[in-house]
């Protein structure tokens, strides 16, 4: 769905489905002002004009990926080189990982 057909001011997710994330990684977003936005009642609304803010991030991140893939050479996985939330060696992080890491 392209920006120009959700509204204004957008809801979780919305932004989720605009950047194509998980809804953790849009609520951290939000809460760390790395999208700026506004809280109404228990819900954040957030300017959809934000692209330049969210394609400076989304550069900043592919740049460090590429350091990463430098330093890392032949070890770095290669599998997810278009996910977003991949660690230091390319490996992609399963937003189950926390749960089922600290559940026990």
């Amino acid at each position: 769905m392209m920006f120009a057909t959700y509204p204004d001011l957008v809801n979780i997710q919305e932004l989720k489905q605009m950047l194509g994330i998980g809804v953790n990684l849009a609520y951290r977003l939000v809460r760390t002002n790395t999208i700026p936005s506004i809280k109404v009642g228990r819900e954040y609304k957030i300017p959809k004009r934000l692209e330049p803010i969210v394609k400076s991030f989304l550069l900043e991140l592919k740049e460090k990926q590429e350091k990463n893939k430098e330093l890392c050479g032949d070890s770095y996985n290669k599998e997810y080189l278009e996910y977003i939330c991949v660690d230091n060696c390319g490996n992609l992080i399963r937003p189950d990982y926390v749960t089922e890491t600290f559940l026990s």
